[in-house]
C-alpha cells in the first residue's frame, strides 16, 4: 500500500508537472497554426530530448539515460507517443479547454486500467464515479446536437493511451531511472512525429518558431520528468486526478491568447467529470 505522505508529495509533484505541460501545450497550439502539428511535435520532442540528454551528460549521469529494462521503457514510450500525437492534434483542432476536459477522462481510464492490470481496487462509489465521468463526456459532446469531430476522437483516444502508459509505469522496477523512461519516450515520439511531418510536407520555421519550440521543449522535458516521479511515488488513482488543474490553465490561455469562448455546456460537463474524478479518488 502506498504511504499517504508519499501520495501527498506525488500529488504536489504532479500539480507542478501538469502546470508545465499546459505551458508546453500552449506553444503547441500556437506553432501548429504556423508549421503544422506534426512538425511542431517533432521540434518540441527534439528540443526536449536535447535538454534531458545534455543535463544527464553534464551532471555525470549519462549511464542513467539508458533504460535497464528496454522492453518496458519503449513499450511505455510507444503508448505515450500515441497519446502525445493524438492530444496535440486535438489542441490544433479544438479550444484548449475543450481538449483538456475530454482529456480529463484519463484519470477515469487509469482507475479502470489499474483495476485490470495491477489489481488496484475500486469501490462501488468509485465505479459510480467512472459511469458519471462518461456521462459528463456525453454532455460535453452533445451527440446529435453538434458534430463529432476528429479532434474530439483524438482527445478521447489520447486519454486512453495516457492511462495505459501510466499504469504500466507502476510495473517499472525501482532501479529504472526516471530520465531513461523520458528519453525512451522522446526518441520514439521524435521518430513518429518526424515521419508524419515528412509525409505531410515540411515548412521551414523561422527563428521565432524555433525559439518557441525550444521553450515548449524545455517545459515538456521538465514536465515529463516530474510526472514520472509522481506516478512512481504515489498511487495512480491519487496522482491522475491532479490533471484536472489543467482546466484552469486551458481557460486562461484560451481566453488570453486564442479568444476562445467559454461555453456553458462545456463547463457543466467539466464539473460532472471533476465530481466523477473525486468519487474515484475517494
Amino acid at each position: 500500500m502506498t504511504n499517504p505522505t508519499h501520495n501527498l508529495r506525488a500529488a504536489l509533484i504532479a500539480f507542478i508537472a501538469f502546470a508545465a505541460f499546459s505551458g508546453g501545450d500552449t506553444t503547441v497550439k500556437t506553432l501548429s497554426a504556423r508549421i503544422g502539428v506534426y512538425e511542431t511535435t517533432f521540434l518540441l520532442s527534439v528540443f526536449a530530448l536535447s535538454f534531458i540528454v545534455g543535463h544527464g551528460v553534464l551532471s555525470g549521469q549519462a549511464k542513467r539515460l539508458l533504460p535497464v529494462y528496454p522492453k518496458l521503457a519503449f513499450g511505455r514510450a510507444l503508448l505515450l507517443s500515441m497519446n502525445t500525437l493524438l492530444i496535440y492534434y486535438a489542441f490544433s483542432a479544438l479550444p484548449l479547454a475543450e481538449a483538456y476536459v475530454l482529456g480529463f477522462l484519463s484519470p477515469i481510464f487509469v482507475a479502470i486500467v489499474a483495476f485490470i492490470m495491477v489489481g488496484e481496487r475500486l469501490s462501488l462509489r468509485g465505479w459510480f464515479g467512472v459511469i458519471l465521468g462518461f456521462a459528463g463526456v456525453i454532455w460535453i459532446l452533445q451527440p446529435g446536437a453538434a458534430p463529432l469531430s476528429a479532434g474530439h476522437v483524438a482527445a478521447l483516444g489520447s486519454a486512453l493511451f495516457f492511462a495505459i502508459a501510466q499504469v504500466l509505469l507502476r510495473r517499472a522496477k525501482t532501479d529504472e531511472s526516471d530520465k531513461a523512461l523520458v528519453v525512451a519516450l522522446l526518441i520514439v515520439q521524435s521518430f513518429f512525429a518526424g515521419l508524419l511531418a515528412l509525409y505531410n510536407g515540411l515548412i521551414t520555421p523561422d527563428w521565432q518558431d524555433l525559439a518557441l519550440a525550444a521553450l515548449g521543449g524545455g517545459l515538456i522535458a521538465f514536465a515529463q520528468t516530474m510526472i514520472v516521479k509522481a506516478f512512481r511515488l504515489g498511487s495512480a488513482a491519487v496522482v491522475a486526478p491532479v490533471q484536472y488543474s489543467q482546466i484552469i490553465w486551458g481557460l486562461f490561455y484560451g481566453a488570453l491568447l486564442f479568444n476562445a469562448p467559454v461555453e456553458v455546456h462545456m463547463l457543466a460537463g467539466a464539473v460532472v467529470i471533476l465530481i466523477s474524478g473525486w468519487l474515484v479518488l475517494n
